[in-house]
């Protein structure tokens, strides 16, 4: 387990700011939970650059400090992250995605930043409506292919969004089979295919039996297979299910 103070060190440095109505603890220990999702907390420059990613932006906690602290690769984080100056929002943004780009660890911190306000956002019409206006500039100028795609995806499903590879996901639970996805596939003339329903077996992602299509379906070569059901299910009961099984919900080898 990685031992490191950039939590309390966060937590303090945050201590006088609050997330909406919230302590900002809040938002930080959603960023490390969506961090740990993605089975990356075991890389501490990552936990400790999700803990502190806000600090030298929202604070008066400098480079230099998190340097001295916590090492020059978290700084360089710390740093890539943190908005540059400008007069509006889509300034600050414009000036800011470049650092970014193409830093696989500064990327997983933005994405994971990201989807944490998405997701808090999701009963608040003005802010999500915000997100969803800049995403496609946002994924034009940080998508890097193959570059922590499942991360990608969550954001794009949080987001409904379809991603460039036509990947949708869908959800669903039944007592026999535990957690199982499909995916929607887009075909030619805005048609889209379903891929044979994924379970979980020991830790891997794999095709499921002929069974697991019959209890999303209701359907089976005789009345009996029919007594197996599976229930459409939220992306949030669906990420906490995966996560229980310490597996990333949206890792793929094939879309």
């Amino acid at each position: 387990m990685h031992m490191s103070n950039s939590k309390d060190f966060a937590i303090k440095s945050h201590s006088l700011q609050k997330y909406g109505d919230r302590p900002y603890s809040f938002h930080l220990e959603h960023v490390v939970l969506i961090l740990n999702q993605s089975q990356l907390e075991d890389d501490p420059v990552l936990l400790d650059a999700a803990w502190l990613h806000d600090v030298v932006e929202d604070t008066e906690v400098t480079l230099l400090e998190i340097q001295e602290k916590f090492g020059s690769e978290v700084s360089d984080i710390v740093s890539r992250v943190s908005d540059e100056g400008g007069l509006n929002r889509q300034e600050r943004k414009i000036k800011t995605y470049p650092k970014i780009r193409g830093h696989y660890k500064a990327t997983v911190i933005k994405l994971c930043d990201r989807i944490a306000n998405v997701e808090a956002s999701k009963n608040f019409s003005r802010k999500l409506d915000m997100y969803l206006s800049e995403y496609p500039s946002f994924r034009e100028a940080l998508y890097v292919p193959s570059m922590i795609d499942s991360l990608w995806r969550r954001l794009d499903s949080t987001l409904d969004f379809e991603d460039p590879s036509g990947c949708i996901f869908e959800f669903w639970f039944s007592d026999d089979h535990g957690l199982i996805r499909t995916r929607l596939l887009r075909a030619e003339f805005g048609l889209y295919l379903s891929s044979h329903p994924e379970i979980i077996v020991k830790g891997q992602w794999v095709r499921g039996s002929p069974y697991v299509m019959d209890a999303i379906t209701g359907m089976g070569e005789d009345p009996y297979s029919c007594g197996e059901y599976a229930d459409r299910i939220e992306l949030s009961e669906a990420i906490k299910l995966a996560f229980e099984k310490n597996i990333d919900l949206f890792e793929i080898k094939d879309c």
